[in-house]
C-alpha cells in the first residue's frame, strides 16, 4: 500500500492481491484512492481476472492516448 501511494501520480492501473484477514486493509486503500481494485488471494478463477484488469487497463489506456491524439489533431485543424 506504501507503494501505491507513492505512485498515485502515474496513468497505471494499482491492483492489490490480498488475503481475506487484510480485507479492510484493502477497502481503506480503495477508499482513500491508492489502489484502483483489489482481490482476494482465494478468489476463483484469480489468473482469469487478473488477465482481464490487465487487458481492460491497456484498452482504456489506449483509449484515453486516442482521444488527446484526436483532440490535439482537432485543435490544429481548427
Amino acid at each position: 500500500i506504501t507503494l501505491c501511494k507513492e505512485i498515485q501520480s502515474f496513468d497505471v492501473t494499482k491492483v492489490l492481491l490480498t488475503a481475506a484477514a487484510d480485507e479492510y486493509l484493502a477497502v481503506k486503500a480503495f477508499n482513500e484512492g491508492c489502489i484502483n481494485q483489489f482481490l482476494q488471494k482465494q478468489q476463483e478463477n484469480i489468473f482469469h481476472v487478473i488477465n482481464r484488469i490487465v487487458k481492460e487497463s491497456q484498452v482504456n489506456y489506449f483509449q484515453k492516448l486516442a482521444s488527446i491524439f484526436h483532440d490535439s489533431i482537432n485543435k490544429r485543424v481548427d
